[in-house]
């Protein structure tokens, strides 16, 4: 019964974020362009709404703002749009020394219901090189060709980094996490989804409640742990550790076995093909020294199979 709330509470925050995604052709209800010069920060806000950045390589920094009216409720005109928005939300589009702001809140409560809601997106064009702050209680979060520290929370939908340049805190309360090709720290987190990795190049700490692991040619220090998927791991570089867990399926690895390593690997069979090895090897475990050791390998799941290579 619990894997079953966990299972529906997930699809519900799927289908969430699926409907805040940007659509084909969608205008946007506000624009608003600024000079790139000095700009190092970006910060948005929103409550119920996707958000998209986007690095670039010229041309004026812009914020695009995208206005729905809640539970399906899209076809409402643009007084309609323009009434809500007045009455019931505060919206602040700047350019304040070196940061770009973009914040819509809700402000008042009377006689404010999800009926009369409305869900309020950005999508956001700034120079590659900036720091960013995102942050929206109900929609995805989407960034691409950046170079900067990033930091991405949402409560209920999905977050998905490409070509990042600098260290990433993303965290989602209800939706999966896809990064592909970050050269910096990772730290990603979900209570409810999935979380995949490619090519992505520096120390990674993954956990989710919820979901499977799946990593592609990852370089770096790594340490990943689900309470309720699978573990694939594909790792082209070892850095100074590796530590995989699960509650509830199986690990997967395949990696360099050229270095110095000290083993610890439990499950329910474990299987490893290696030379060099000096310890203890039993069908469920494996404990010991591989090529006189050196990086710390610790593989473990409490209900399923191990294998590496």
């Amino acid at each position: 019964m619990k894997s079953f709330r966990l299972l529906f509470t997930f699809c519900l925050f799927a289908l969430a974020g699926s409907l805040y995604a940007q659509r084909d052709g969608e205008k946007p209800y506000l624009t608003k362009s600024f000079s790139p010069d000095g700009l190092k920060n970006v910060n948005i806000e929103t409550s119920g709404g996707f958000i998209n950045v986007v690095g670039q390589t010229s041309g004026e920094a812009r914020i695009e703002m995208y206005v729905r009216g809640n539970n399906g409720r899209d076809n409402l005109s643009e007084s309609e749009l323009k009434e809500r928005l007045e009455k019931y939300y505060s919206v602040n589009i700047e350019k304040s020394a070196s940061t770009l702001t973009a914040i819509a809140r809700r402000t008042t409560k009377d006689n404010w219901n999800s009926d009369n809601g409305l869900s309020i997106s950005f999508k956001v064009y700034v120079p590659g090189a900036i720091a960013t702050d995102l942050r929206t209680s109900g929609g995805s979060i989407r960034l691409a060709d950046l170079s900067g520290e990033l930091k991405a929370e949402t409560s209920g939908g999905s977050i998905d980094v490409s070509n990042l340049k600098g260290n990433a805190n993303v965290h989602t309360s209800g939706g999966s996490i896809a990064v592909e090709n970050i050269t910096g720290k990772l730290v990603a987190s979900t209570s409810g989804g999935s979380i995949r990795a490619t090519g992505n190049v520096g120390d990674s700490k993954l956990n989710t409640s919820g979901g499977s692991i799946r990593l592609n040619s990852v370089s770096g220090s790594l340490e990943a742990n689900t309470s309720g998927g699978s573990i694939h791991a594909d790792i082209a570089r070892l850095g100074d550790r590796l530590t995989l867990s699960t509650s509830g399926g199986s690990i997967e690895v395949k990696m360099p076995m050229d270095k110095g390593m000290d083993l610890d690997l439990q499950g329910d069979k474990v299987q490893i093909a290696m030379n060099n090895f000096n310890g203890l090897v039993e069908n469920d475990r494996v404990k010991g020294k591989l090529n006189g050791g050196g990086v710390p390998v610790n593989i473990r799941t409490s209900s399923g199979t191990v294998r590496v290579n």
